[in-house]
């Protein structure tokens, strides 16, 4: 991709896909964070198509909420597979597949454990506006730099699980 972009793009083209490409957390090590990550607090999902896992999340519970006195979960990671993200070289394989793991990981939180609706999480940069779009409030005294906080409540996470 960056031969691609190097070479076949002008520096307005190049910046454009640039903006649009999701990259902070290629980092994260899966493998790593499911040995660390095991206790009964933390809770994985995972979004598949046939043998080919789409989208991974990995909760905590419980959270104090900042908003009022309920516990919440915590998303401590959250990511879609390389292959369901924007490049210039390729359509994404599936499109929404995070936005569906999230809602059905609230639904089966509520649904299955029995936990209140609302959620929490730091975000990385180029994922603010996707949970400011949903509802999510930022709280900047509980930023961890240059992660931000964000909470949402129950009625807005209901709203967004679509069971309201």
């Amino acid at each position: 991709m960056l031969a691609y972009l190097k070479d076949e793009c002008d520096d307005e083209e190049r910046d454009e896909y640039l903006s649009k490409i999701q990259t902070e957390d290629f980092h994260w090590n899966w493998f790593n964070k499911s040995t660390c990550y095991n206790t009964e607090e933390y809770k994985w999902f995972f979004l598949k198509s046939g043998d080919s896992v789409e989208a991974a999340c990995l909760i905590f519970f419980p959270k104090k909420s900042a908003l009022n006195d309920n516990s919440i979960f915590y998303v401590e990671f959250i990511a879609v597979a390389p292959w369901n993200r924007f490049t210039p070289l390729e359509k994404k394989r599936y499109n929404g597949v995070g936005k569906k793991l999230l809602q059905a990981v609230i639904k089966y939180s509520a649904a299955t454990l029995g936990y209140t609706y609302g959620f929490c999480l730091h975000s990385l940069p180029q994922a603010q506006g996707f949970y400011e779009h949903i509802g999510m409030i930022h709280i900047d005294a509980l930023d961890k730099s240059p992660l931000q906080y964000y909470e949402i409540d129950d009625n807005n996470s209901m709203r967004f699980a679509g069971v309201l």
